[in-house]
């Protein structure tokens, strides 16, 4: 039944009656391609520098100290935090939109290239401040209008979910391409963690994030080629029946509605579609209205009259409730995760290089399997989340994450070989990460349309919790050392798994 109103609604009809295919369908299918090329591309240039050598290069200049490690972390998710919330907001607004944030980002995104490269040959830690700062500021403006253009771009279930987690498979291909080329350059300069080499490498990661950038031009605006959109409809529809009391009034006020929103012009070409798809009336009483049996849905002997009972239909609310509670029992275990999360990401490269003692050409494979593998399993997390739910998918892998890291710290306890330490590793990794598109999609699938930017600029939040917990991390580190933040960070994580079963029911 909601397929055969999707599929009506998203056709337009020309004067002569025919169905035509909308040009948005080319502009979503572009805008995918785009998107998941500029995820590519953009993670291969952040995880040259930021992934493979960032937390050893800040190690390097301020001699050893942890806590400059955190703050610096923390200082480029505050900057990526608040600009993430002034994109998000300025992005859900008609007047600039998704492109026009967009086509601001590109625009301080260069300078922001150039500051980076330039602040890692000062070796001065002020100097990487301001670059950092910077780079907060870029992502955070990019992060909300790419997600949802994304967003846009897709139907709700399991299509968006496939598209989510294609974009999550592009990421992890670019964060495994990004370790990949800082090997060949370490190897090319001698395979030594100096804070030379390292900025280097940072400046590579420059030119790759440039090139990436300019991607964007060809993103476009969905809400600006669109007459009417997926969640949109959903809106004036919904708001025609709620206002509307049955048969030919409700045809009528639907059709007024429709008006008002698009215009007389738009709506005596594009209102053929009620004429022609009752399916799509059909789907949306089905949705929206539950009708009393025992009650006329209209006065028989004036249909056309305004005189209709209220009471011959209910609105359906449970549906609503039931997305806001979805929606913020997500963000509330997404932002408990990734505090957890942030207590111990940036500090593996430490772990390995300090206590297992690992060079560039050690360090840098593990880190090329490790996203190749959560690329692969996020494809078979899709498929189990399609079997079993995805909520109940991704409470397993928070689960299996939490253990494998305690796994990682009792391996180095043990004086187990470096190899299984590796191996628990990408465990903890792949669990950690690879079902992270699923509670997305299902996010998505929760919110309003009309808000779909400011929601993504959840990431950034994300990316702000873990930079803040990144100050916690390091003072654990600098007192009682690396193994008891794992097993910290282990704790935590098993905390952030539980609102999760809280929603095995509603999905």
């Amino acid at each position: 039944m909601a397929s055969g109103g999707a599929s009506a609604i998203n056709e337009k009809y020309d004067d002569g009656n025919q169905p035509t295919t909308e040009p948005a369908d080319k502009l979503r299918k572009r805008n995918l391609s785009v998107i998941i090329a500029f995820s590519y591309f953009s993670l291969t240039g952040r995880s040259l520098w930021i992934k493979s050598c960032l937390a050893i290069y800040i190690h390097i200049i301020s001699r050893g100290n942890p806590l400059v490690l955190g703050w610096l972390t923390s200082l480029m998710g505050v900057s990526q935090l608040v600009s993430s919330l002034v994109s998000g907001y300025v992005a859900d607004q008609r007047c600039i939109g998704r492109e026009g944030v967009l086509r601001f980002a590109i625009l301080l995104g260069v300078p922001t290239f150039f500051v980076t490269a330039w602040a890692a040959r000062t070796e001065q830690v002020s100097f990487v401040a301001v670059a950092l700062t910077l780079w907060g500021i870029y992502w955070g403006a990019l992060v909300p209008p790419t997600g949802a253009l994304l967003v846009d771009s897709t139907g709700a279930g399991e299509e968006r979910s496939k598209w989510i987690t294609r974009r999550f498979i592009a990421k992890k291909y670019g964060q495994a391409s990004g370790p990949a080329t800082a090997l060949a350059l370490f190897l090319l300069r001698g395979d030594e963690w100096t804070a030379h080499d390292c900025a280097f490498v940072i400046g590579a990661g420059q030119v790759v994030s440039f090139f990436a950038a300019i991607l964007l031009c060809w993103l476009r605006d969905n809400h600006r080629d669109e007459i009417v959109i997926e969640s949109d409809r959903c809106g004036w529809l919904e708001g025609g029946f709620n206002n509307c009391y049955g048969g030919l009034i409700g045809m009528r006020r639907l059709i007024q509605s429709f008006k008002r929103k698009h215009g007389a012009t738009v709506a005596e070409k594009n209102c053929k579609i009620f004429e022609q798809t009752p399916l799509l009336l059909e789907d949306v009483a089905d949705n929206y209205v539950t009708f009393d049996e025992d009650r006329p849905m209209y006065d028989s002997n004036s249909p056309d009259s305004d005189d209709v009972s209220r009471d011959s239909y209910r609105p359906v609310t449970e549906s609503a409730t039931n997305s806001q509670k979805i929606a913020k029992t997500i963000v509330l275990a997404d932002i408990s995760l990734a505090i957890a999360e942030g207590m111990t990401v940036r500090f593996f490269p430490l772990f390995f290089i300090d206590l297992l003692g690992f060079r560039p050409v050690q360090l840098f494979p593990l880190y090329i399997v490790s996203h190749l593998l959560q690329a692969e399993v996020a494809k078979l997390l899709r498929v189990l989340g399609h079997r079993y739910g995805r909520i109940q998918t991704s409470f397993v892998g928070r689960l299996v994450s939490a253990l494998a890291l305690l796994g990682i710290s009792l391996s180095y306890k043990l004086r187990l070989p470096s190899m299984i330490t590796c191996v628990v590793y990408i465990v903890h990794m792949c669990a950690l990460n690879s079902p992270k598109p699923l509670t997305k999609g299902v996010l998505m699938d929760n919110v309003p349309e009309n808000e779909r930017a400011r929601w993504n600029a959840l990431e950034s939040v994300n990316q702000f919790s873990w930079s803040g917990s990144a100050i916690l991390g390091s003072i654990i580190v600098n007192r009682w050392g690396i193994v008891w933040n794992f097993v910290t960070t282990a704790l935590l994580q098993f905390a952030a798994a539980i609102p999760l079963l809280l929603l095995f029911n509603l999905e």
